[in-house]
């Protein structure tokens, strides 16, 4: 009898006991992390479709956007300016994302969403009748579906290189 109130008394005990479970991952971080990347991705898109319009639209109008084309962080319209400029001059604009991730900062002073993207991307240049290659990557600060700040970067010489421009240096001065 003692056998089987201890063999009751170790079922009881077995069955009061809640299972051991990963905790589930916070899906509203998951879909703001998706949201935000779709929102990247689709800014791209519109960026090889030369829509200027559609391209304004992704930006706050309090954006600050960086990057080798400029000298130092530009505003909303002077970026929209230079993207006029470049679709004027450049044809058959491709993105071929290769890593595009979310993340979410906590603290110090980037605190927020980030979309962070590697791309290869190629167009041709009307002015030097070629096509253009290069690796970009883009880091974006986004804020209730608009991107806020925007760090950008390709290695600018490479595009010039490309597009035949040679570096002389002066003459030594005997």
């Amino acid at each position: 009898m003692k056998n089987l109130i201890l063999f009751f008394c170790v079922i009881l005990l077995i069955a009061g006991c809640k299972p051991v479970t990963t905790p589930a991952p916070d899906e509203a971080k998951k879909a703001k992390a998706d949201s935000n990347i779709a929102l990247v991705r689709d800014l791209f898109k519109a960026t090889e479709s030369e829509n200027i319009e559609a391209v304004a639209g992704f930006y706050s109008d309090s954006v600050w956007i960086g990057g080798p084309a400029f000298n130092s962080w530009t505003r909303k319209e002077e970026t929209i300016k230079g993207l006029t400029s470049w679709f004027e001059s450049a044809d058959s604009i491709k993105f071929d994302v290769f890593y595009i991730m979310a993340e979410t900062i906590e603290q110090e002073d980037l605190a927020g969403d980030w979309v962070l993207l590697w791309a290869d991307v190629s167009f041709y240049d009307l002015n030097a009748q070629k096509k253009i290659m290069l690796i970009y990557h883009a880091a974006e600060k986004i804020q209730d579906g608009k991107i806020v700040t925007e760090g950008n970067y390709w290695n600018e010489w490479d595009v010039y290189k490309q597009m035949g421009a040679e570096l002389k240096w002066p003459e030594k001065k005997k």
